[in-house]
C-alpha cells in the first residue's frame, strides 16, 4: 500500500492498494483516530475496477455501479442501479453523507432518487434525517443559508426563492416569495386543511384573485381578530362575522368629503364624494343658487351642510339641478343645515333635511 497523494490543508489521502483497487480518503477537522490531525467525517469510496463490477474508474470520471457500467460521458461521479433491474420492484438509489450525532445518533444528508414498485411515482430528493434507534426524523435543509437566490424550475431566481418563471421586481421591489409564469394558465399559491377547506391566491391574463373553491367563510384579520367576513353565500360583513344582508356593516362609518366655495349665482357643484361642507361669499340666498351635477351611479348618497356664514339655495323641481325636494332648501348663516339626497337615475331626491 503506497501514498500516492497526500495533502494535509485539504485533509485528502489518495492511496493505491495494489493494483486493481484505488481508496479516496476525505477528511474534516474534528475527531480522533487518525494521524497527524483530527477529523469529524471520512469520506471512504471504494472503487473496483474488476469485471464483475463494483466501480470503475475512467480517466477523470468515476463510476459506482453494481455491474461495472462505466461512467456516463461529461459525468465526473455516476452512481446508478444495474441497467437491468427488474421495473417491478422499488428502486432507491442516493449518494449518502453520514455522521454521529453527540448522543450516537446518525445524522445523514442524502442526495438521491425513489420510485414505488409500479414505477408509477418517480422523483429525486435531498433530505437530512437524524435516525435514533433507526427511526428518522427529518431535520431542516437550508438551501444557500449565507445568502443568494434559489430558483425551481427557473435557473435565473430573482427573488430568495422564484418558482417557476425567472418573473421581474415588481415596483423596484423584490419580493421574498415569487411565483411566476410566463404566459398561459396563472401562477399562484394554495393552502389546505384535511383536503377540504382552501384559500388560494394567484393571478393570470384578467386580473390577480384571492379566494377558495370550497363551500367555505373568508375571514380578514388584523391583530389576531377577525376584522371582515365574507360568507360562503356572499355576504360581506364589516365588524361583524355573520353578516345577514350583502353589506353589513357593525363599525363607525365615515364618509369621503369635500368642500366647495359658492362665489357666483347658479354655480355647477359635482357630488364626487358622498359629504359637501358650502360656504358662500353673499349673504342673499337667491344669489348663491347651487347647481347639482347628476349622480355617478343609481343609488348613491349625497350630504350637502349649509354654510356658517351668508347664505345659498337649492330649488325644487329644478331642472337644471335635477332636485325633487320637498320645497326649496335655504340656508341662511346657519352651521347646522344639513339636506340628504338620493340619485335614483334620473334626479336628486331629498331623504330628510335637518336643522339642529
Amino acid at each position: 500500500m503506497k501514498a500516492q497523494i497526500k495533502n494535509q490543508k485539504s485533509k485528502v489521502v489518495l492511496i493505491n492498494v495494489r493494483k486493481k483497487r484505488t481508496l479516496l480518503l476525505v477528511c474534516f477537522p474534528g475527531a480522533t483516530g487518525i494521524p497527524s490531525a483530527h477529523y469529524s467525517i471520512a469520506l471512504l469510496f471504494l472503487f473496483f475496477s474488476l469485471p464483475w463490477g463494483g466501480g470503475m474508474l475512467q480517466g477523470q470520471n468515476i463510476a459506482i455501479s453494481t455491474d461495472g457500467s462505466p461512467a456516463e460521458t461529461g459525468v465526473m461521479l455516476d452512481i446508478k442501479e444495474p441497467t437491468a433491474k427488474a421495473t417491478t420492484a422499488a428502486v432507491q438509489t442516493f449518494f449518502q453523507i453520514k455522521s454521529f450525532d453527540a448522543d450516537n445518533s446518525a445524522l445523514k444528508l442524502r442526495l438521491g432518487f425513489k420510485t414505488d414498485a409500479a414505477q408509477a411515482n418517480r422523483y429525486g430528493f435531498i433530505d437530512f434525517p437524524e435516525y435514533i434507534a433507526g427511526v428518522p426524523t427529518y431535520l431542516n435543509l437550508a438551501l444557500q443559508p449565507s445568502g443568494g437566490n434559489v430558483g425551481i424550475g427557473t435557473s435565473t431566481p430573482s427573488s430568495k426563492l422564484t418558482v417557476g418563471n425567472a418573473g421581474a421586481a415588481l415596483n423596484n421591489w423584490v419580493p421574498e416569495l415569487l411565483v411566476s409564469t410566463p404566459s398561459g394558465g396563472h401562477a399562484g399559491l394554495a393552502v389546505q386543511y384535511a383536503g377540504t377547506t382552501e384559500a388560494y391566491i394567484y393571478a393570470d391574463p384578467a386580473g390577480s384573485y384571492f379566494g377558495n373553491y370550497t363551500n367555505s367563510d373568508m375571514y380578514f384579520l388584523t391583530n389576531d381578530v377577525i376584522r371582515m367576513t365574507i360568507k360562503n353565500g356572499g355576504n360581506l360583513g364589516i365588524g361583524t362575522t355573520t353578516p345577514l344582508a350583502g353589506l353589513e356593516v357593525n363599525a363607525t362609518t365615515a364618509f369621503t368629503s369635500s368642500a366647495v366655495s359658492l362665489t357666483g349665482d347658479a354655480q355647477a357643484v359635482t357630488p364626487s364624494t358622498t359629504y359637501i361642507q358650502l360656504s358662500s361669499n353673499n349673504a342673499t340666498s337667491t344669489s348663491r343658487t347651487i347647481v347639482l351635477a347628476n349622480g355617478t351611479r343609481v343609488g348613491q348618497i349625497l350630504i350637502l351642510h349649509g354654510p356658517a356664514a351668508n347664505a345659498c339655495e337649492l330649488q325644487d323641481s329644478d331642472a337644471a339641478s335635477n332636485a325633487d325636494l320637498s320645497g326649496i332648501w335655504t340656508v341662511s348663516a346657519d352651521a347646522n343645515m344639513i339636506i340628504t339626497l338620493l340619485w335614483n337615475g334620473t334626479s336628486w331626491l331629498e331623504l330628510s333635511r335637518i336643522n339642529n
